[in-house]
C-alpha cells in the first residue's frame, strides 16, 4: 500500500477471511475458471461478490478483466503452496504495514496506515483483519502490538450535547420515530427501516454474514442477491 493514494486506487482487501479462503476452496476438483466474474460467485450476496472481486484485484490475483494470475492458480490447485504465495503477496502489497511491524509499531500506527488509504469504519476494521490473517497464512510475523480493531457495538451513539442518554452509563441517545408520537403505531416503512438497521448491526458484528447480507438486499430490492434463497 502507499500513502496518499487517490480514490481511483483499489481499497485494501476487506472481505472476511473465511469468505476468501472459501472462494479458493470452492474450485477444488473442478479447476479455476478462465475468468472470475459474478457468475462463478452465485450464492454469495452482492456485497460479498464485490468485496471478493475487489480483494482479488488488490492482491493482483485477477486483472481488470477478471483473468486469473498464476498466483491465483497456485492458491487454488495447490493448497500446500499457499504459505509461499501469500507470503510473497503480503510483502508486495503491504510493504508499508510490514515496515511499521519491523519497527515494532503500535496498533495506532497500523490503523493510521490503513486510514491513510481512505478506509473507515467497519471497512477499516476488516481491512486490518484481512492483512493480519494473510500475514499469518504467509508465515510472516508481525508486531506483537498488532490486532484486529474491536467492533463497535451496533446502535451505540455518542450522546448529543445537552441531551441525556436513554440508559444510565451506556452513552447512547434515544432516537424517537415520528410515527411513535401521540400513541400512533409505527408505520410499515418505519418498522422495515428498524429491521434493516438491526440486520445491518448484526452483519457488522459477523465475519460470516452472507445470509444477513442477502436478507438486507432482498428488503432493499437490491440486484445481485441469490434470487431470494437463503444460503445453506
Amino acid at each position: 500500500m502507499a500513502k496518499g493514494v487517490d480514490s481511483r486506487s483499489p481499497k485494501p482487501a476487506y472481505v472476511p477471511w473465511k469468505t476468501f479462503i472459501g472462494f479458493l476452496d470452492q474450485f477444488q476438483g473442478k479447476g479455476l475458471p478462465a475468468r472470475i466474474d459474478r457468475s462463478v460467485l452465485q450464492g454469495k450476496s452482492g456485497a460479498s461478490q464485490s468485496q471478493l472481486i475487489g480483494a482479488l484485484k488488490f492482491l493482483g490475483l485477477i486483472d481488470d478483466n477478471g483473468t486469473p494470475s498464476s498466483d491465483l492458480l497456485s492458491l487454488v490447485v495447490d493448497p500446500s503452496a499457499r504459505q509461499e504465495v501469500m507470503g510473497k503477496l503480503v510483502k508486495s502489497k503491504y510493504a508499508e504495514a510490514l515496515e511499521i511491524s519491523r519497527q515494532n509499531g503500535t496498533q495506532a500506527m497500523l490503523e493510521e496506515e490503513f486510514s491513510s488509504y481512505g478506509v473507515r469504519g467497519s471497512t477499516h476494521r476488516k481491512a486490518v483483519g484481512f492483512f493480519l490473517a494473510a500475514a499469518k497464512l504467509g508465515g510472516i510475523e508481525v508486531s506483537g502490538h498488532f490486532h484486529t480493531p474491536r467492533r463497535i457495538r451496533p446502535g451505540a451513539r455518542r450522546p448529543n450535547r445537552g441531551q441525556p442518554s436513554d440508559t444510565e452509563g451506556r452513552g447512547t441517545t434515544a432516537v424517537q420515530d415520528p410515527d411513535d408520537e401521540d400513541g400512533v403505531a409505527p408505520s410499515v416503512d418505519a418498522l422495515r427501516a428498524r429491521y434493516i438497521e438491526m440486520l445491518m448491526g448484526k452483519a457488522e458484528e459477523s465475519d460470516d454474514n452472507e445470509t444477513l447480507f442477502n436478507r438486507i438486499e432482498r428488503l432493499l430490492e437490491f440486484p445481485g442477491g441469490n434470487g431470494g434463497q437463503e444460503e445453506e
